[in-house]
């Protein structure tokens, strides 16, 4: 999605786009966006494609630690938060389309948690993700918890559903579309429980611009990304009891101003932007200097 709306931003500020990458909009590609599947056309810079002889950047989502490849001086990390645990400092914060989310100021009476529940290696990403976590405040909150996400096993999702019955919640699996924007700008909070060094959370951009506060762990990018006007960032379980019960002083309509003034896709368009032109400076002057 990260890279159809990149293309679709840049497509839009009157670049032209050779795209390379699989996506969900190649039925229909907006103006300015090519698709190309053989063969590398003449271009000013490449785009998670290395390149010998052309300016090439690439973007890292996540953090891997020791068990992944070691970052370049290419990679444009997608918080400073996770620059930073590189010792690098290449950020542009993703970005989410305002037109696929449903923004409403009437809530209702359940908070969300929304996740991948199942990662390629990690069976119980739902884990790393928090929803132990939201589980138990929800049981001691005497909250409504609406819990959502898809899993690859049915094991796994027979888990997750064990897991939501035992503690009250509702488990309403795989969501998406309509469905998915309804339940973001329904719940009185997403609840973003996050137990893992988060390269971003695009949930909680998702959540924002519903409308819909955020309630999440100090962990990760999230206080980087969730200022104190939109939301509540808890070290312990007596900050998360105190979110639950303040958190209809949010206003709604801030919550989307925030969301499209820092996580608009052309706000995302325009710093790589700028990390492009440096890019291009830097190929020059190392080729040419």
């Amino acid at each position: 999605m990260i890279n159809d709306l990149l293309a679709k931003g840049l497509g839009e500020l009157d670049h032209t786009v050779y795209y390379m990458l699989g996506g969900g909009m190649l039925e229909s590609l907006p103006a300015g966006v090519f698709s190309v599947s053989d063969g590398m056309p003449e271009v000013d810079i490449c785009h998670n494609i290395e390149s010998a002889n052309v300016p090439w950047v690439t973007t890292q989502h996540g953090f891997y630690g020791d068990s992944g490849p070691t970052p370049s001086s290419h990679t444009i990390f997608v918080s400073h938060t996770l620059a930073r645990a590189y010792n690098l400092n290449r950020t542009v914060w993703n970005g989410i389309n305002p037109e696929r989310y449903t923004y409403t100021s009437e809530k209702s009476d359940y908070f969300l948690f929304l996740a991948a529940m199942q990662g390629p290696t990690d069976k119980e990403k739902f884990r790393s993700k928090g929803l132990d976590v939201a589980l138990g405040l929800c049981k001691k909150a005497g909250i409504r918890l609406i819990v959502a996400g898809t899993a690859v096993e049915c094991a796994v999702v027979d888990q997750i559903n064990r897991m939501c019955t035992e503690a009250g919640a509702e488990y309403v699996g795989d969501v998406r579309g309509q469905d998915k924007a309804k339940l973001l700008a329904g719940a009185q909070g997403l609840l973003f429980p996050t137990q893992t060094l988060e390269g971003f959370g695009l949930v909680m951009a998702e959540a924002l611009v519903s409308g819909t506060p955020v309630i999440c762990s100090n962990r990760g990018a999230c206080p980087e990304l969730i200022p104190q006007d939109v939301g509540f960032i808890c070290k312990t379980e007596a900050d998360y009891l105190h979110a639950f019960q303040y958190v209809d002083r949010i206003s709604p309509q801030r919550c989307r101003e925030v969301a499209i003034q820092r996580y608009h896709y052309r706000q995302m368009c325009e710093g790589y932007l700028r990390e492009y032109s440096q890019e291009i400076t830097f190929h020059n002057s190392r080729n040419h200097g």
